[in-house]
C-alpha cells in the first residue's frame, strides 16, 4: 500500500523535472552591455548613436594616448586589459 503512493510522488517529480527542461530557453542568453553604452542612452542617445560615439571615441583614445589624463595613461601602461573601464574615466 505504501509503494504506490511513493511511485506516484517519483511519477510526478519525474514529470516536473522533464517540463523544467522543457521550458529552458533554447537561445543563449545575451551578452552583458557596456556600461558606457547603457549611460549614453540614459543621456538620450539611441543605441546606434551611443555604440558610434564611443567605438570613435576609443579609435581617437587609442591613437591620441598623450591627450587622455595622465593617471589614465598610467593605468594604460600597468595594465593595458582595462581599457574599456579606464575610458569611462574621460566620460
Amino acid at each position: 500500500m505504501s509503494e504506490e503512493p511513493n511511485r506516484t510522488i517519483q511519477t510526478l517529480v519525474a514529470q516536473a523535472a522533464q517540463l523544467r527542461a522543457d521550458l529552458r530557453p533554447t537561445t543563449p542568453p545575451a551578452p552583458t552591455e557596456d556600461p558606457r553604452v547603457s549611460a549614453k542612452i540614459a543621456l538620450g542617445f539611441t543605441r546606434a548613436q551611443a555604440i558610434g560615439i564611443l567605438e570613435r571615441q576609443d579609435r581617437f583614445d587609442k591613437a591620441n594616448p598623450h591627450r587622455l589624463p595622465a593617471a589614465v595613461r598610467a593605468a594604460n601602461q600597468s595594465a593595458p586589459h582595462l581599457w574599456p573601464e579606464l575610458c569611462l574615466s574621460r566620460n
